[in-house]
């Protein structure tokens, strides 16, 4: 513990020799913090990658991905509401 004790009084005695070991190990933290992230990051690209099957640039398809696209090109949209829709079944009303 006398050492310790010895470090820290030097610390307090010399304020700038403190804050620059602060900002060391504050450097440090961030330093580690973001090679974690980037780890993380590298390990979610390789497990996307892996289950889409790309591999250096390319996509591998298989004998049955030759077919056409499902989706249809009409570009014509199907999806939408019917003005009247909601007053005859009973749906929204404001109150006056």
């Amino acid at each position: 513990m006398g050492i310790i004790s010895a470090i820290v009084a030097l610390l307090k005695a010399f304020p700038s020799l403190e804050r620059l070991i602060s900002d060391s190990l504050d450097g440090y933290r961030e330093w580690v913090a973001e090679e974690r992230r980037a780890q993380k990051h590298r390990d979610i690209d390789d497990a996307v990658n892996a289950v889409i099957g790309v591999q250096n640039g390319g996509v591998k398809r298989g004998a049955g991905d030759a077919r056409s696209s499902a989706v249809s090109g009409s570009g014509k949209s199907s999806a939408g509401l019917d003005a009247g829709g909601a007053q005859e079944t009973g749906g929204h009303r404001s109150k006056d």
